[in-house]
């Protein structure tokens, strides 16, 4: 199976289906001391572009020309390791988020950990 979880995700545990939910890889429930990845992403496929750009419900949503402009990007997925807590979580990650952070870093402004905001 596709997964980061250590356990993997057995074969025959049904999947859900709906667009969003069906690439889940972590069908637990999170308890305490569980590390995971969490992994948001923002991905422009051609094909989900198109299909959006003529959905009667949502293309009155959507600025084709801009939408268009990110055709052949790709996408970006930041990720975070974090450890379940009994209050929340604890973020091991520290890289660059905001636009600035990323360009600093791009560029060879930011050098260190200690310069993002998240350090």
């Amino acid at each position: 199976a596709s997964t980061h979880d250590v356990g993997g995700i057995p074969w025959d545990t049904p999947r859900p289906t709906e667009p969003g939910y069906k690439s889940l890889r972590c069908l637990k429930n999170l308890e305490e001391n569980m590390v995971i990845t969490v992994e948001p992403g923002c991905y422009f496929i051609d094909h989900l572009m198109d299909q959006l750009k003529t959905d009667p419900k949502l293309s009155k949503y959507v600025n084709a020309q801009a939408l268009d402009h990110f055709r052949g990007f790709g996408g970006v997925r930041l990720e975070d390791c974090i450890l379940i807590t009994k209050t929340g979580i604890e973020n091991f990650t520290s890289c660059p988020r905001t636009v600035e952070e990323v360009e600093g870093v791009m560029s060879g402004k930011i050098t260190e950990r200690s310069q993002l905001k998240r350090a």
